[in-house]
């Protein structure tokens, strides 16, 4: 169990990361800013969030991802604004954890949003 101060570096890692999601993270540069070694930074990250820090890390690129594709921002764009290393990056990453590709998660949003607009009177 992570003592009081390994939970407070942990925390302060989550807070970078949440406003640094689109800039290159690694674990090692984390756990060294933290104060702790990389394994025990890993441990106790996947303690206090139950992912590990690259897998939290890209849960969060994918849901920024789908927030922008249902804006309708193309996936080229949506790959540069969530850090992605290119698009390519962005559909096989997307693809793996949605079981769908960017293009087709844009499709759907776009649909589910005519669907909902109502008619102008």
């Amino acid at each position: 169990m992570a003592g009081p101060r390994a939970r407070a570096a942990v925390s302060g890692a989550l807070r970078r990361m949440v406003r640094g999601y689109a800039q290159p993270l690694s674990v090692p540069e984390l756990a060294r800013e933290a104060g702790l070694s990389t394994a025990y930074f890993a441990a106790v990250f996947r303690e206090e969030t139950g992912l590990a820090p690259h897998d939290w890390l890209i849960v969060r690129r994918i849901d920024k991802a789908k927030t922008l594709l249902s804006r309708g921002e193309s996936p080229a764009a949506v790959a540069a604004a969530t850090g992605f290393a290119d698009q390519a990056h962005l559909t096989r990453t997307f693809r793996a954890r949605t079981g769908e590709t960017p293009a087709a998660f844009a499709r759907k949003a776009k649909a589910r949003g005519a669907k909902t607009e109502k008619p102008a009177s």
